[in-house]
């Protein structure tokens, strides 16, 4: 039979791994708790995410069901500095790639050339990206852009023209 003193020892140790596992499902409930809090926020941002993407959807079939005569034509041919297709959008129809940039610019001025191209990549699939920037410079040299600083265009004020 074990002597008292080992007897103490043993239930020091018991104690202390007892109070230890304690400590660690402590922080385990603990643990879980944030993660079920964030599990909700992440459901909830879903949802409501769902909902709006549901209902910007409906309204954006809607519109093009009420509104037909603007609905784009078929993917036109057009060169890399967004020429006009054949059947000339003009009124009714798309706007041309530089017609696409300055209406970008014009609303988003200081806009970053690497945002004028996810703009057309994701907005304007039907326009080549890869003509972004020879567009660009053409616009820039007939004074429908302004060049802030490499990279960064606006829209002119009337009467201006060139470098900022």
């Amino acid at each position: 039979m074990p002597s008292h003193r080992g007897l103490q020892t043993l239930l020091r140790q018991l104690r202390t791994l007892a109070s230890h596992d304690g400590a660690l499902l402590t922080s385990a409930k603990d643990r879980l708790a944030r993660a079920e809090e964030e599990m909700a926020a992440a459901r909830a941002a879903f949802e409501e995410a769902s909902l709006r993407a549901d209902a910007s959807q409906q309204a954006a079939d809607e519109a093009a069901r009420v509104l037909p005569h603007l609905a784009a034509p078929p993917q036109a041919q057009e060169d890399c500095r967004g020429a006009k297709p054949a059947w000339d959008g003009d009124s009714h129809g798309t706007r041309t790639l530089g017609e696409e940039i300055v209406a970008f610019v014009a609303a988003h001025p200081g806009s970053r050339r690497r945002a004028i191209d996810e703009h057309i990549r994701t907005a304007r699939s039907d326009l080549k990206a890869s003509g972004v920037g020879p567009e660009l410079t053409r616009l820039f040299r007939a004074g429908e852009v302004i060049r802030l600083a490499h990279g960064r265009y606006r829209i002119p004020a009337p009467g201006e023209k060139g470098d900022a």
